[in-house]
Protein backbone atom coordinates (compact mmCIF):
# COMPACT_ATOMS: atom_id res chain seq x y z
CA UNK A 1 0.00 0.00 0.00
CA UNK A 2 1.19 3.54 -0.87
CA UNK A 3 1.73 5.00 2.64
CA UNK A 4 1.23 8.62 1.22
CA UNK A 5 -2.76 7.75 1.89
CA UNK A 6 -2.43 6.78 5.20
CA UNK A 7 -0.61 9.62 6.87
CA UNK A 8 -0.78 13.01 6.61
CA UNK A 9 0.93 15.23 3.82
CA UNK A 10 4.80 15.76 3.88
CA UNK A 11 5.61 18.55 6.30
CA UNK A 12 2.36 18.81 8.26
CA UNK A 13 1.17 17.67 11.80
CA UNK A 14 4.32 16.65 12.49
CA UNK A 15 5.34 14.43 9.25
CA UNK A 16 8.86 15.09 7.89
CA UNK A 17 9.06 15.22 3.80
CA UNK A 18 11.14 12.21 2.73
CA UNK A 19 13.43 12.57 0.09
CA UNK A 20 15.01 9.83 -1.36
CA UNK A 21 18.74 9.72 -3.47
CA UNK A 22 20.80 7.55 -5.04
CA UNK A 23 24.37 6.73 -4.71
CA UNK A 24 26.46 4.35 -6.36
CA UNK A 25 29.95 3.93 -7.81
CA UNK A 26 33.69 3.83 -6.48
CA UNK A 27 36.73 6.17 -6.54
CA UNK A 28 38.17 5.02 -9.34
CA UNK A 29 35.50 6.25 -11.08
CA UNK A 30 36.84 9.46 -11.38
CA UNK A 31 35.61 12.80 -11.30
CA UNK A 32 31.52 11.73 -11.25
CA UNK A 33 31.94 9.74 -8.37
CA UNK A 34 34.01 13.11 -6.45
CA UNK A 35 31.13 15.42 -7.51
CA UNK A 36 28.43 12.70 -5.96
CA UNK A 37 30.25 12.87 -3.08
CA UNK A 38 29.63 16.30 -2.78
CA UNK A 39 26.25 15.70 -3.42
CA UNK A 40 26.01 13.70 -0.19
CA UNK A 41 27.47 16.70 1.89
CA UNK A 42 24.69 18.74 0.29
CA UNK A 43 22.28 16.32 0.80
CA UNK A 44 23.73 16.27 4.76
CA UNK A 45 23.62 20.23 5.03
CA UNK A 46 19.56 20.05 3.61
CA UNK A 47 18.68 16.95 6.44
CA UNK A 48 16.17 17.88 9.47
CA UNK A 49 13.86 17.12 11.40
CA UNK A 50 11.44 18.37 8.60
CA UNK A 51 13.35 16.93 5.68
CA UNK A 52 14.50 13.30 6.16
CA UNK A 53 17.06 12.15 3.68
CA UNK A 54 17.58 8.36 2.60
CA UNK A 55 20.24 7.21 0.02
CA UNK A 56 19.39 3.98 -1.93
CA UNK A 57 22.93 2.45 -2.60
CA UNK A 58 23.75 -0.99 -5.05
CA UNK A 59 26.84 -2.01 -3.40
CA UNK A 60 28.13 -2.07 -0.42
CA UNK A 61 30.78 0.02 -0.44
CA UNK A 62 28.91 3.19 -0.86
CA UNK A 63 26.71 1.87 1.88
CA UNK A 64 29.88 2.75 3.88
CA UNK A 65 30.23 5.90 2.30
CA UNK A 66 26.78 7.19 2.84
CA UNK A 67 26.89 6.03 6.45
CA UNK A 68 30.41 7.86 7.02
CA UNK A 69 28.75 11.18 5.91
CA UNK A 70 25.92 11.08 8.03
CA UNK A 71 22.93 10.42 6.43
CA UNK A 72 20.69 6.30 6.03
CA UNK A 73 21.35 4.14 3.52
CA UNK A 74 19.40 1.30 1.69
CA UNK A 75 21.04 -1.40 0.43
CA UNK A 76 19.07 -2.52 -2.54
CA UNK A 77 21.65 -4.57 -5.19
CA UNK A 78 21.72 -4.21 -8.85
CA UNK A 79 21.45 -7.61 -10.58
CA UNK A 80 19.70 -10.60 -11.15
CA UNK A 81 15.95 -10.49 -11.50
CA UNK A 82 15.94 -7.58 -9.51
CA UNK A 83 17.74 -5.87 -12.30
CA UNK A 84 15.77 -7.57 -15.40
CA UNK A 85 12.24 -6.80 -14.39
CA UNK A 86 13.37 -3.25 -13.63
CA UNK A 87 14.67 -2.74 -17.22
CA UNK A 88 11.45 -4.66 -18.34
CA UNK A 89 9.33 -1.97 -15.91
CA UNK A 90 11.57 0.99 -17.51
CA UNK A 91 10.04 0.14 -21.20
CA UNK A 92 7.95 3.09 -22.61
CA UNK A 93 4.89 -0.22 -23.84
CA UNK A 94 4.70 -1.20 -20.00
CA UNK A 95 4.39 1.98 -18.79
CA UNK A 96 1.80 3.08 -21.02
CA UNK A 97 -0.26 0.07 -21.22
CA UNK A 98 0.27 -1.08 -17.80
CA UNK A 99 1.24 1.62 -15.63
CA UNK A 100 -1.76 1.22 -13.12
CA UNK A 101 -0.99 -2.47 -13.15
CA UNK A 102 1.69 -4.81 -13.53
CA UNK A 103 4.53 -2.17 -14.31
CA UNK A 104 4.70 -0.91 -10.50
CA UNK A 105 5.26 -4.70 -9.51
CA UNK A 106 7.64 -5.37 -11.54
CA UNK A 107 9.32 -1.93 -10.69
CA UNK A 108 11.89 -2.89 -7.43
CA UNK A 109 12.86 0.55 -7.50
CA UNK A 110 9.23 1.63 -7.07
CA UNK A 111 8.45 -1.00 -4.64
CA UNK A 112 11.07 0.43 -2.39
CA UNK A 113 10.47 4.18 -2.46
CA UNK A 114 6.78 3.14 -1.47
CA UNK A 115 8.14 0.93 0.99
CA UNK A 116 10.47 4.52 2.72
CA UNK A 117 7.37 6.89 2.24
CA UNK A 118 9.14 8.77 0.01
CA UNK A 119 8.30 12.00 -1.02
CA UNK A 120 10.58 12.72 -4.14
CA UNK A 121 13.28 11.34 -5.73
CA UNK A 122 16.46 12.85 -6.16
CA UNK A 123 19.16 11.56 -9.00
CA UNK A 124 22.08 13.39 -9.06
CA UNK A 125 23.84 11.82 -12.14
CA UNK A 126 22.35 10.04 -15.27
CA UNK A 127 20.20 6.85 -14.47
CA UNK A 128 18.33 4.63 -16.05
CA UNK A 129 16.74 3.81 -12.52
CA UNK A 130 14.82 7.31 -12.99
CA UNK A 131 13.02 4.99 -15.83
CA UNK A 132 11.24 2.64 -13.29
CA UNK A 133 9.93 5.33 -10.66
CA UNK A 134 6.49 4.97 -11.53
CA UNK A 135 4.72 6.69 -8.47
CA UNK A 136 6.94 9.53 -7.32
CA UNK A 137 8.35 12.65 -8.75
CA UNK A 138 11.58 13.01 -9.39
CA UNK A 139 14.58 15.12 -9.97
CA UNK A 140 17.10 14.38 -12.24
CA UNK A 141 20.75 15.38 -13.61
CA UNK A 142 22.70 15.70 -16.46
CA UNK A 143 26.45 15.81 -16.42
CA UNK A 144 26.74 17.08 -20.28
CA UNK A 145 25.54 16.35 -23.15
CA UNK A 146 28.89 15.05 -24.85
CA UNK A 147 26.96 12.72 -27.48
CA UNK A 148 25.41 15.44 -29.32
CA UNK A 149 28.40 17.54 -29.30
CA UNK A 150 31.12 15.66 -29.95
CA UNK A 151 29.22 11.98 -31.59
CA UNK A 152 32.91 11.43 -33.21
CA UNK A 153 34.20 10.00 -30.08
CA UNK A 154 33.50 5.86 -29.10
CA UNK A 155 32.50 6.49 -25.90
CA UNK A 156 29.33 8.50 -25.90
CA UNK A 157 28.41 7.33 -29.86
CA UNK A 158 29.20 3.54 -30.80
CA UNK A 159 27.64 0.04 -29.91
CA UNK A 160 24.16 1.60 -28.93
CA UNK A 161 25.86 4.32 -26.41
CA UNK A 162 24.05 7.28 -28.42
CA UNK A 163 20.55 5.58 -28.33
CA UNK A 164 20.73 4.42 -24.55
CA UNK A 165 21.48 8.27 -23.97
CA UNK A 166 19.10 9.67 -25.94
CA UNK A 167 15.99 7.33 -25.04
CA UNK A 168 17.38 8.15 -20.95
CA UNK A 169 17.58 11.49 -21.22
CA UNK A 170 14.41 12.11 -23.27
CA UNK A 171 12.08 10.44 -21.35
CA UNK A 172 14.00 11.43 -17.81
CA UNK A 173 14.20 14.73 -18.20
CA UNK A 174 10.58 15.25 -19.71
CA UNK A 175 8.97 13.49 -17.03
CA UNK A 176 11.25 14.92 -14.11
CA UNK A 177 9.38 18.47 -11.91
CA UNK A 178 13.79 19.41 -11.94
CA UNK A 179 16.27 19.24 -14.19
CA UNK A 180 19.97 20.01 -13.19
CA UNK A 181 22.73 20.98 -15.28
CA UNK A 182 26.12 22.18 -15.05
CA UNK A 183 26.16 25.51 -16.77
CA UNK A 184 23.73 28.10 -18.76
CA UNK A 185 24.83 26.39 -22.11
CA UNK A 186 23.96 22.93 -21.32
CA UNK A 187 20.30 24.02 -19.54
CA UNK A 188 19.54 25.56 -22.85
CA UNK A 189 20.59 22.69 -24.69
CA UNK A 190 18.74 19.97 -22.61
CA UNK A 191 15.62 22.58 -23.36
CA UNK A 192 15.86 22.71 -26.78
CA UNK A 193 16.80 19.06 -27.52
CA UNK A 194 13.99 17.28 -25.13
CA UNK A 195 11.74 20.15 -25.26
CA UNK A 196 11.91 21.11 -21.46
CA UNK A 197 10.81 24.22 -20.38
CA UNK A 198 13.27 26.32 -19.28
CA UNK A 199 11.55 27.04 -16.01
CA UNK A 200 12.02 23.43 -14.89
CA UNK A 201 15.92 23.66 -15.50
CA UNK A 202 18.26 24.53 -13.23
CA UNK A 203 22.28 25.24 -12.89
CA UNK A 204 24.03 24.07 -10.46
CA UNK A 205 28.05 23.52 -10.22
CA UNK A 206 30.46 20.08 -10.16
CA UNK A 207 31.47 19.57 -6.68
CA UNK A 208 35.24 19.44 -6.20
CA UNK A 209 37.17 17.04 -4.02
CA UNK A 210 36.61 17.87 -0.05
CA UNK A 211 40.51 17.25 0.49
CA UNK A 212 40.95 20.23 -1.80
CA UNK A 213 38.53 22.22 -0.27
CA UNK A 214 39.97 21.80 2.91
CA UNK A 215 43.79 21.39 2.15
CA UNK A 216 46.17 21.87 4.66
CA UNK A 217 49.87 21.19 3.41
CA UNK A 218 52.12 18.93 5.13
CA UNK A 219 55.25 18.60 4.02
CA UNK A 220 55.97 15.61 4.85
CA UNK A 221 53.18 13.93 2.81
CA UNK A 222 54.32 16.70 -0.44
CA UNK A 223 57.89 14.90 0.14
CA UNK A 224 56.29 11.13 0.21
CA UNK A 225 54.04 11.78 -2.93
CA UNK A 226 57.33 13.62 -4.79
CA UNK A 227 59.01 10.24 -4.35
CA UNK A 228 56.28 7.81 -4.51
CA UNK A 229 55.31 9.14 -7.85
CA UNK A 230 58.83 10.05 -9.09
CA UNK A 231 57.94 13.59 -9.66
CA UNK A 232 60.63 16.06 -11.33
CA UNK A 233 60.39 19.88 -11.46
CA UNK A 234 58.91 21.28 -13.58
CA UNK A 235 55.68 19.11 -14.41
CA UNK A 236 52.47 19.63 -15.55
CA UNK A 237 49.60 17.58 -13.94
CA UNK A 238 46.28 16.18 -15.85
CA UNK A 239 44.26 14.40 -13.54
CA UNK A 240 41.59 12.18 -15.66
CA UNK A 241 40.92 8.74 -16.75
CA UNK A 242 42.36 7.66 -20.15
CA UNK A 243 39.39 8.19 -22.71
CA UNK A 244 39.45 9.59 -26.51
CA UNK A 245 38.20 12.83 -25.14
CA UNK A 246 40.23 13.76 -22.52
CA UNK A 247 42.88 14.28 -25.42
CA UNK A 248 46.09 13.33 -23.81
CA UNK A 249 47.68 13.27 -27.37
CA UNK A 250 47.38 16.99 -27.23
CA UNK A 251 49.44 17.17 -24.19
CA UNK A 252 52.31 14.75 -25.89
CA UNK A 253 52.38 16.52 -29.00
CA UNK A 254 52.81 20.17 -27.12
CA UNK A 255 55.82 18.62 -25.33
CA UNK A 256 57.53 17.60 -28.62
CA UNK A 257 56.82 21.53 -29.55
CA UNK A 258 58.07 22.83 -26.02
CA UNK A 259 61.27 21.08 -26.43
CA UNK A 260 62.01 21.32 -30.19
CA UNK A 261 61.23 25.35 -29.98
CA UNK A 262 61.84 26.36 -26.52
CA UNK A 263 64.63 24.08 -25.58
CA UNK A 264 62.96 22.34 -22.54
CA UNK A 265 59.93 20.54 -21.64
CA UNK A 266 58.09 19.53 -18.34
CA UNK A 267 57.47 15.99 -17.17
CA UNK A 268 53.41 15.38 -17.91
CA UNK A 269 52.10 13.36 -14.65
CA UNK A 270 48.93 11.65 -15.77
CA UNK A 271 47.02 10.13 -13.23
CA UNK A 272 43.33 8.30 -13.47
CA UNK A 273 42.44 4.44 -14.75
CA UNK A 274 42.78 3.41 -17.91
CA UNK A 275 39.62 3.20 -20.51
CA UNK A 276 41.26 1.84 -23.55
CA UNK A 277 43.18 4.94 -24.19
CA UNK A 278 46.66 4.71 -22.61
CA UNK A 279 48.15 2.48 -24.75
CA UNK A 280 47.47 5.01 -27.52
CA UNK A 281 48.78 7.62 -25.82
CA UNK A 282 52.31 5.73 -24.74
CA UNK A 283 52.75 5.06 -28.26
CA UNK A 284 52.33 8.34 -29.51
CA UNK A 285 54.90 9.51 -26.74
CA UNK A 286 57.14 7.37 -28.15
CA UNK A 287 56.87 8.22 -31.76
CA UNK A 288 56.89 11.93 -30.89
CA UNK A 289 60.49 11.07 -28.70
CA UNK A 290 58.99 12.62 -25.27
CA UNK A 291 58.41 8.93 -23.77
CA UNK A 292 60.79 10.12 -21.13
CA UNK A 293 58.44 12.84 -20.06
CA UNK A 294 55.68 10.79 -19.48
CA UNK A 295 54.69 10.10 -16.44
CA UNK A 296 51.76 7.98 -15.52
CA UNK A 297 50.87 6.99 -11.74
CA UNK A 298 47.76 5.30 -12.41
CA UNK A 299 45.06 5.46 -9.69
CA UNK A 300 46.04 7.87 -7.17
CA UNK A 301 44.23 8.20 -3.32
CA UNK A 302 42.39 11.50 -2.71
CA UNK A 303 44.47 12.20 -0.04
CA UNK A 304 47.49 12.61 -2.66
CA UNK A 305 45.72 14.87 -5.24
CA UNK A 306 46.40 18.03 -3.60
CA UNK A 307 49.94 17.80 -3.66
CA UNK A 308 50.01 16.52 -7.11
CA UNK A 309 48.09 20.40 -8.03
CA UNK A 310 50.15 22.73 -5.71
CA UNK A 311 53.40 21.02 -6.96
CA UNK A 312 52.31 21.79 -10.61
CA UNK A 313 53.56 24.30 -13.17
CA UNK A 314 49.95 24.42 -14.44
CA UNK A 315 47.14 22.16 -14.63
CA UNK A 316 46.35 21.26 -17.81
CA UNK A 317 42.85 20.09 -19.31
CA UNK A 318 42.27 20.09 -23.04
CA UNK A 319 39.43 17.88 -22.88
CA UNK A 320 36.99 18.15 -25.37
CA UNK A 321 33.72 17.43 -23.07
CA UNK A 322 32.50 19.85 -20.84
CA UNK A 323 31.56 22.97 -20.59
CA UNK A 324 32.67 22.43 -16.61
CA UNK A 325 34.98 19.99 -15.49
CA UNK A 326 36.30 19.24 -11.84
CA UNK A 327 39.84 20.03 -11.91
CA UNK A 328 39.94 23.51 -13.17
CA UNK A 329 38.00 24.76 -10.02
CA UNK A 330 39.97 22.70 -7.76
CA UNK A 331 42.80 24.03 -9.35
CA UNK A 332 41.85 27.82 -9.05
CA UNK A 333 41.09 26.69 -5.23
CA UNK A 334 44.66 25.48 -4.70
CA UNK A 335 46.41 28.94 -6.50
CA UNK A 336 47.73 27.12 -9.06
CA UNK A 337 47.60 28.00 -13.21
CA UNK A 338 45.20 26.18 -15.65
CA UNK A 339 45.58 25.53 -19.08
CA UNK A 340 42.16 25.31 -20.59
CA UNK A 341 40.16 23.87 -23.69
CA UNK A 342 39.02 27.47 -26.05
CA UNK A 343 35.45 25.53 -26.72
CA UNK A 344 31.94 27.13 -26.65
CA UNK A 345 30.93 27.14 -23.09
CA UNK A 346 34.25 26.27 -20.95
CA UNK A 347 34.62 30.15 -19.81
CA UNK A 348 31.41 30.08 -18.74
CA UNK A 349 33.36 28.24 -15.62
CA UNK A 350 36.41 29.48 -15.58
CA UNK A 351 36.03 33.24 -16.67
CA UNK A 352 39.51 35.03 -16.38
CA UNK A 353 41.18 32.22 -13.80
CA UNK A 354 42.28 30.24 -17.13
CA UNK A 355 44.57 30.24 -20.10
CA UNK A 356 42.72 29.03 -23.03
CA UNK A 357 44.38 26.70 -25.49
CA UNK A 358 43.11 26.19 -29.22
CA UNK A 359 42.82 21.88 -29.28
CA UNK A 360 43.66 22.58 -33.05
CA UNK A 361 46.94 23.46 -32.28
CA UNK A 362 49.05 21.90 -29.71
CA UNK A 363 51.62 25.05 -30.11
CA UNK A 364 49.56 27.07 -28.27
CA UNK A 365 49.69 24.82 -25.04
CA UNK A 366 53.24 25.27 -25.65
CA UNK A 367 53.20 29.27 -25.77
CA UNK A 368 50.98 29.38 -22.67
CA UNK A 369 53.21 27.11 -20.57
CA UNK A 370 56.70 29.10 -21.74
CA UNK A 371 55.08 31.65 -20.41
CA UNK A 372 53.72 30.46 -17.51
CA UNK A 373 57.51 29.34 -16.67
CA UNK A 374 59.00 32.62 -17.39
CA UNK A 375 56.42 35.08 -15.80
CA UNK A 376 56.27 32.80 -12.83
CA UNK A 377 52.98 31.46 -10.87
CA UNK A 378 50.69 34.74 -10.40
CA UNK A 379 48.45 35.57 -7.28
CA UNK A 380 45.49 33.75 -7.14
CA UNK A 381 43.28 34.32 -10.48
CA UNK A 382 39.37 35.76 -9.83
CA UNK A 383 37.36 33.53 -12.09
CA UNK A 384 36.10 37.31 -13.37
CA UNK A 385 32.67 36.24 -14.35
CA UNK A 386 32.89 32.76 -13.98
CA UNK A 387 31.68 29.78 -11.99
CA UNK A 388 34.67 28.70 -10.31
CA UNK A 389 35.20 30.10 -6.97
CA UNK A 390 32.60 33.02 -6.79
CA UNK A 391 31.28 31.56 -4.22
CA UNK A 392 30.89 28.20 -2.31
CA UNK A 393 29.78 25.69 -4.92
CA UNK A 394 28.31 23.46 -2.36
CA UNK A 395 25.83 26.39 -1.07
CA UNK A 396 25.04 26.67 -4.72
CA UNK A 397 23.78 23.29 -5.02
CA UNK A 398 22.49 23.73 -1.86
CA UNK A 399 19.80 26.65 -2.44
CA UNK A 400 19.31 24.75 -5.83
CA UNK A 401 17.84 21.82 -4.59
CA UNK A 402 16.20 23.82 -1.46
CA UNK A 403 14.41 25.99 -3.98
CA UNK A 404 13.13 22.78 -6.05
CA UNK A 405 11.93 20.94 -2.82
CA UNK A 406 10.43 23.91 -2.10
CA UNK A 407 8.65 24.91 -5.14
CA UNK A 408 7.43 21.21 -5.24
CA UNK A 409 5.95 21.42 -1.73
CA UNK A 410 4.39 24.29 -2.42
CA UNK A 411 2.49 23.48 -5.63
CA UNK A 412 1.48 19.58 -4.26
CA UNK A 413 0.55 20.47 -0.71
CA UNK A 414 -1.29 23.68 -0.72
CA UNK A 415 -4.28 21.54 -0.15
CA UNK A 416 -2.81 20.91 3.53
CA UNK A 417 -2.15 24.60 4.37
CA UNK A 418 -4.36 26.70 6.47
CA UNK A 419 -5.87 29.91 4.38
CA UNK A 420 -5.05 32.05 6.37
CA UNK A 421 -1.19 31.53 6.21
CA UNK A 422 -1.35 31.83 2.33
CA UNK A 423 -0.23 34.97 0.90
CA UNK A 424 -2.87 36.85 -0.77
CA UNK A 425 -2.24 38.03 -4.56
CA UNK A 426 -3.93 40.15 -6.99
CA UNK A 427 -6.90 38.95 -8.18
CA UNK A 428 -7.54 37.92 -11.43
CA UNK A 429 -11.26 39.07 -13.20
CA UNK A 430 -13.47 36.34 -15.50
Amino acid sequence: MDTRTSRSPAGFEGKAFVLAAFFDGKPTDGGGYVHKVGTLRVLRQLQSPELQIVVICGNREALATVAAHGLKGVFQPRKGLRQWLGELSAMRAVKIYLGRSLGPRWSPVDRLLVRLGADLVFFAEPDRRALQVYSRSYIFSILDLAHLEHPEFPEVSLFGEFERREQLYGDATRRAIAVITDSEDGRKLVSEQYRVPLSRIFTAPFLMSSRVAGFVPDEAVASEVRKRYGLSDPYIFYPAQFWAHKNHRYIVAALRVLRERYGWAPQAVFCGSDKGALGAVRRYAELAGVSDLVNYCGFVPDEHIPYLYVGALALVMPTYFGPTNIPPAEAVRLGVPVCYSDLPGFREQMGKAARYIDLADPASLAQALQRIRSEGRPAPADPGGGSASCEDAEQRYFRVLEQIIAGFQQKTLTRAIPPATLAVGPQRRG
